[in-house]
């Protein structure tokens, strides 16, 4: 569970619910956070929320130990309006839209501390519905994470994948061109897909 939060900066979880984000690893600078009594708390891994209608940078989400969110985990409206997302409340849910209107979370009000929560398993697909869904995938690497994803969309030519990203065409969790351009995926997949050679032992009429 997470508060729908709009004073929140960025999404910050509780290491207990990430169940249901891709593409965790480890993070190389922490996310250090501030409490208005002077303490301070830093993340120890990064994940992405499973919604393929998010930009990187509107899926990513900044990880702690349980003890130093103790609560509950935070979900930054700020974020995901950044993103080109839209949050709509009234006096007993929360709902958020992507860029074509579709809706892509939905929270209620607990009546007890009137904040809006959202239940973090709705990311779980279900049938019938058109919400994205997939296993956490250990990748300890910039490597790792780029043949991740060139593998899911069938081992491309580096270039090809490279333009697609550019162009604004593909866009992923943890996936940008600066990463593909320094760990070029080598598949065997790819070269065998791209061979020009003619059959052999064919007839010339």
């Amino acid at each position: 569970m997470a508060a729908a939060d709009s004073g929140a900066s960025k999404h910050y979880f509780r290491l207990s619910d990430t169940t249901t984000l891709v593409n965790m690893q480890a993070q190389l600078k922490p996310e250090k956070v501030r409490f208005p009594n002077g303490d301070t708390i830093q993340s120890i891994k990064v994940g992405y929320l499973a919604l393929p209608q998010l930009t990187e940078q509107g899926a990513k989400v900044h990880i702690f130990q349980n003890k130093d969110l103790s609560e509950f985990s935070l979900l930054a409206i700020g974020q995901l309006c950044d993103d080109g997302c839209i949050a709509h409340y009234d006096r007993q849910r929360v709902w958020v839209t992507d860029r074509a209107g579709h809706t892509i979370i939905e929270g209620f009000r607990d009546p007890t501390t009137g904040l809006y929560m959202v239940d973090l398993t709705q990311l779980v697909t279900t049938p019938g519905s058109d919400r994205f869904a997939a296993n956490t995938v250990q990748l300890q690497t910039i490597a790792q994470r780029v043949a991740y994803w060139s593998a899911s969309m069938g081992a491309p030519v580096t270039e090809t994948l490279l333009h697609a990203i550019r162009k604004g065409y593909v866009t992923l969790p943890g996936l940008t061109a600066t990463d593909v351009a320094r760990h070029p995926p080598n598949f065997t997949a790819t070269a065998k897909g791209h061979l020009k050679l003619h059959r052999q032992g064919l007839r010339p009429t």
